[in-house]
């Protein structure tokens, strides 16, 4: 099933998460970084599942997952692929 990415993509953000270290540690340590590079190519906006585009299903799950880790983490998002740089049957 084409969604097991997304499903994926909420269990690494919440293993980086889930475990932070002890109070004595936690003062001088940073929150985790973590970048999300989301697919937006065309078979994400014309692709469905149970009728709903695959970028809808992604940015739902994206949008969960954020709100679960809210301010665990640094999270940085970037999409492929650019729409300046590449198109259908091209290339970077």
């Amino acid at each position: 099933m084409r969604v097991l990415p997304i499903v994926h993509l909420g269990c690494v953000l919440a293993c980086l998460v889930s475990d932070p270290p002890d109070a004595d540690a936690q003062a001088d340590c940073r929150p985790p970084r973590v970048m999300v590079v989301l697919d937006k190519s065309s078979s994400m906006q014309t692709g469905t599942i149970g009728g709903v585009t695959k970028w809808n299903i992604a940015k739902d799950a994206l949008g969960q997952v954020l709100t679960g880790i809210q301010s665990k983490a640094e999270v940085g998002l970037m999409t492929f692929p650019r729409p300046d740089r590449c198109g259908p049957g091209g290339l970077d």
